[in-house]
Order: structure tokens, then C-alpha cells, then sequence
């Protein structure tokens, strides 16, 4: 048993399908748009308070090197932290086993509260404004080689004393 239709040599290829003709681009690259006062319409639209502080905080210290896609980036970053604050309230009200009909609970709030915390951490290590992530990212230096040199001359120190002293 045979399936579909069998081949025809007479048969034309036309070029209908799916696969891109030789030559034509199927992309388009389109420039990012930096829209000047964007910031301060997403930061008028977060809740006052840390949220806020924080998101013009990140664009601060950003500044320069954002496109409108890291605001909205930021944005959410920040909204997820006020949800963070919303449910550490619920929790530290009601704590961290509820009642229910069927008996004590924990609390649901207890997984908002994390999953906020880690959308919050993940966004925030995207954009290296955690100690960490601009470790990794090389903005910072290593702490080792200041260690290095102030342990060189501590030993130094000691052995100028150990020998000014005539031990």
C-alpha cells in the first residue's frame, strides 16, 4: 500500500512552500527604540515605596546602556517585589500555617512569597545589580588580589620589626 500521490516528473516545482526562496532574507533586524521619558511613565505607574526607589534605582545605575525592553524588564522586576511585600504582610498577619475547613495548612502565601523572590533574583542577576552577579559579570574586582597585597605586606611589616628588633 502505497501513501500520498506518486511523483510526476512533469510535474513543476513551484517554489509554494514553506522554505525560504534562495536569496530572500526571512528576518528583519529592527533597532531598539530608547524612548527618553519612558522611565519616569513606568516609574509613575509602580506603587510608592521601595518598588518604586528600587526601579529607579536599577535605571540609574543602568543608565545609558538601556533599550525600552530592559525598562519593561525592570519593571516587572519591580512590580514583583511589591507581590513580594504583599505576601510577606499576608504571612507575618496570619503566619505560616493557616486554618482551613479541612484542618491546618501552611500557608500559600509562603509560595508567592518565594516565587516573587526568585522572579525578583533572576531579573535582578540578568542585569548584574546583586554583588554576585557583577562578580561574574567582571565589573568588580576580585577581592583576592587586595587581600594578596595587604597580606605581602603585613608579612613584610613583620619581618622589617623582627629584624629592627635584633631577634
Amino acid at each position: 500500500m502505497t501513501r500520498g500521490r506518486k511523483p510526476d516528473p512533469s510535474r513543476a516545482r513551484r517554489g509554494t512552500g514553506h522554505a525560504p526562496q534562495q536569496g530572500q532574507k526571512t528576518t528583519k533586524v529592527v533597532p531598539q527604540v530608547v524612548e527618553p521619558g519612558l522611565a519616569e511613565v513606568i516609574a509613575g505607574e509602580l506603587p510608592q515605596g521601595l518598588p518604586r526607589d528600587i526601579f529607579t534605582r536599577a535605571v540609574g545605575e543602568l543608565a545609558g546602556r538601556l533599550n525600552d525592553t530592559d525598562l519593561e524588564a525592570l519593571r516587572m522586576m519591580a512590580w514583583s517585589l511589591y507581590r513580594h511585600q504583599q505576601a510577606q504582610e499576608y504571612i507575618e498577619r496570619d503566619g505560616m500555617v493557616v486554618e482551613t475547613p479541612f484542618g491546618p495548612k501552611v500557608n500559600p502565601m509562603l509560595k508567592v512569597a518565594r516565587d516573587e523572590g526568585t522572579f525578583y533574583l533572576r531579573i535582578a542577576d540578568q542585569y548584574a545589580l546583586t554583588f554576585v552577579a557583577r562578580l561574574r559579570a567582571g565589573l568588580l574586582r576580585l577581592a583576592g588580589q587586595s587581600l594578596m597585597k595587604d597580606l605581602h605586606s603585613g608579612i613584610a611589616e613583620a619581618i622589617v620589626a623582627q629584624i629592627a628588633s635584633g631577634k
